[in-house]
C-alpha cells in the first residue's frame, strides 16, 4: 500500500500535469486561432512596425550610420551624429544581416495565414528596402513616403492588385503642422475589384514617438489625418470608407484619440477595431496579449498599433469590418518569455525584439512590435 506521502505527491504531480496540458492546449488553440482566412469577397490588411528595416547604403543627409557596414566610407565620422557614437562604430550592418531580417519579419507575418491583401509597414528606410521586402513576400505593387525624418525612416503600403484597384495617392505633411521633422502620412485610395463603385482610403501613420512626451505633436498629427479624411469625404461623398492604420505612438490614458479622431463631435469620427473586437465576446480576443507593444522599463502594455475605421465600415454597408477577425499576431515565432517585477515570478510573452548583431536566426529576433491584422467584407 503506498504511503500517504507518496499519494499526496502523486496527486500533486497529476494536478501539475493537468495544468501543463491545459496551458499547452490553450497555446495550441491560440496558434490555430491566429490564422485569418480570407474569402473572395473579403480583403485582409496588416500593419507592422518593422523595427528599423534599413538597407546597407547611406542615404545622403540622413543619420543612418548605425545601420551600415563597418567598412562603409565615412561611417567613423558619421557616427558622431548618432546618440551613441561608440555603439554606432561597433555596429556592422551587412547585406547578410539585412536579408536575415527580411526573412525573420516574413516569418512573423506568416503566422496569421495567407499574405495580406494590404500590408502597411512602418520604420522602413527607403524604396530599396521596401522593394527587397516586397519581392520576398511576393508583392509587386507598393508605395511609400519620402519624409523629412532625420533618421530616414518612412512608411509604405503594399497591395494585391487581384483584389484592389489603385486610384490615387498623396503624402500628408505632418512636420509643418508640428514644427518638427517627422514621418509623413501616406494616403492611398482604392476600389475593390468586386465592388468598383466603392472607394476606400488607407492612411498609413507613424506619429512622433514618446521620446517627445508633449502630446501636442501627436495631436498635430491627428489633426492632419482628420483634415485629409474630411477632404476625401467631401470629394467622394458620404459613402466614402476610411481605414487609418500604423504606429500611432499614443500611450494609455494620453487622451489624444479622445480629443481628435475618436471625438464624437467630429462628424467623421473613427472607431478602433480592437475595441469593436473585444465587444463581440469572441473567446479568441481574451487569448491575445493586451497590446502590440510592451514597455519593458515600465512593465506596461500599450496598443501603439491600431486600425481605425469610419462609421461606414461599422454599419453593415457595402464594405464593412469583420470584428472577430482582428488579431494581435503574437505566436510562438515572434515572442519571448519575460518575468515582470512584482508578478510573483509568473512569466508573460512579449515581442521578441530584433537583434542587429547576429546572423543566427535563433537569436536574430523580429521586431519590438507585434503585427496586427483585420479583414473587411464586400457585401455585393
Amino acid at each position: 500500500m503506498p504511503s500517504r506521502k507518496n499519494v499526496q505527491f502523486s496527486a500533486t504531480a497529476l494536478i501539475l500535469s493537468i495544468l501543463v496540458s491545459i496551458a499547452a492546449a490553450a497555446q495550441s488553440d491560440y496558434q490555430r486561432g491566429l490564422i485569418v482566412p480570407v474569402a473572395n469577397n473579403e480583403f485582409k490588411i496588416m500593419s507592422y512596425n518593422l523595427f528599423n528595416l534599413f538597407d546597407t547604403v547611406h542615404d545622403e543627409g540622413k543619420n543612418d550610420w548605425n545601420y551600415l557596414p563597418q567598412s562603409h566610407p565615412g561611417k567613423d565620422q558619421g557616427c558622431n551624429e548618432d546618440r551613441s557614437p561608440s555603439r554606432c562604430r561597433r555596429s556592422d550592418w551587412t547585406n547578410e544581416k539585412f536579408r536575415l531580417k527580411v526573412m525573420q519579419l516574413a516569418k512573423a507575418m506568416s503566422q496569421q495565414g495567407s499574405r495580406p491583401d494590404l500590408l502597411a509597414v512602418e520604420e522602413i528606410e527607403n524604396e530599396r528596402a521596401a522593394q527587397a521586402l516586397g519581392q520576398y513576400l511576393g508583392y509587386n505593387r507598393m508605395l511609400m513616403t519620402n519624409s523629412p525624418d532625420r533618421r530616414g525612416i518612412d512608411v509604405a503600403l503594399f497591395w494585391n492588385p487581384a483584389k484592389l484597384d489603385y486610384i490615387e495617392h498623396r503624402e500628408l505633411d505632418v512636420s509643418s503642422r508640428i514644427n518638427k521633422a517627422t514621418r509623413n502620412i501616406l494616403q492611398v485610395h482604392f476600389r475593390p475589384l468586386n465592388s468598383p463603385k466603392a472607394v476606400f482610403g488607407v492612411f498609413v501613420n507613424h506619429w512622433p514617438s514618446q521620446g517627445t512626451p508633449d502630446s501636442s505633436v501627436r495631436i498635430g498629427a491627428a489633426q492632419v489625418l482628420q483634415s485629409a479624411i474630411d477632404s476625401a469625404t467631401r470629394a467622394y461623398g458620404s459613402d466614402y470608407y476610411a481605414i487609418a492604420t500604423g504606429d500611432f505612438n499614443v500611450i494609455n490614458n494620453e487622451g489624444v484619440f479622445e480629443k481628435t479622431i475618436m471625438n464624437p463631435s467630429w462628424p467623421n469620427r473613427l472607431f478602433d477595431t480592437h475595441t469593436l473586437a473585444m465587444r463581440t465576446g469572441d473567446p479568441m480576443m481574451r487569448l491575445m496579449p493586451p497590446g502590440s507593444y510592451f514597455f519593458t522599463r515600465d512593465h506596461v502594455w500599450n496598443q501603439l498599433d491600431r486600425f481605425f475605421i469610419n462609421r461606414n465600415l461599422v454599419q453593415n454597408s457595402e464594405i464593412d469590418v469583420v470584428p472577430t477577425s482582428f488579431r494581435i499576431v503574437a505566436g510562438q515565432v515572434n515572442t519571448r518569455t519575460f518575468v515582470p517585477r512584482g508578478g510573483n515570478g509568473r512569466s508573460i510573452l512579449i515581442p521578441y525584439r530584433g537583434n542587429f548583431d547576429t546572423l543566427d536566426p535563433e537569436k536574430a529576433g523580429y521586431s519590438d512590435h507585434f503585427p496586427i491584422v483585420v479583414k473587411f467584407r464586400v457585401n455585393r
